[in-house]
């Protein structure tokens, strides 16, 4: 590699390979707890019981957001007539964000599975949200940064 990753990355690596196998159609599997093994090597007081807990944190936050969006979207669009959307943005911990649409409507086109040839019903579906939670691992900074050039170096080397 370029530059060293850290020895978290390193721990992280060996276990992580351990458990995933790439089959003969290129998509890879893991094993069935793998991430759980992990915390193995996570950082003190870093537990599955408290990435859940962080995890349900989130989820429940980005449910209350997506309400708040509801509740003034409501607002916005029953007093400006000719707005169709209002958004909300918020930037959650180090790494993520969440953003929720609220669309006045929209058409959607739904399959008719009764009968596969006959055309999808559309049908107007009205104060439409549209949340959208992220957790940006792809920053190129850090120890990702030193895996993505180390991997985009060997690539070069082998498939050019």
């Amino acid at each position: 590699m370029s530059e060293e990753v850290s020895q978290s990355v390193k721990d992280l690596v060996k276990i992580l390979q351990s458990g995933v196998t790439i089959g003969e159609n290129g998509v890879g599997v893991s094993e069935k707890d793998l991430f759980e093994k992990t915390f193995t090597a996570a950082p003190e007081g870093v537990t599955m019981e408290s990435f859940n807990a962080s995890e349900t944190h989130k989820t429940n936050v980005a449910a209350a957001m997506t309400q708040v969006t509801a509740d003034l979207g409501e607002v916005y669009l029953k007093k400006n007539k000719k707005a169709d959307h209002v958004s909300t943005e918020m930037k959650m911990g180090k790494h993520g964000d969440i953003s929720v649409g609220y669309l006045r409507s929209q058409e959607q086109r739904i399959p008719n599975f009764k009968d596969k040839n006959a055309p999808p019903e559309t049908v107007t579906r009205y104060g439409v949200l549209t949340p959208r939670v992220r957790n940006i691992a792809h920053k190129n900074k850090g120890d990702m940064k030193k895996v993505r050039l180390a991997a985009a170096e060997r690539g070069e080397k082998l498939f050019s």
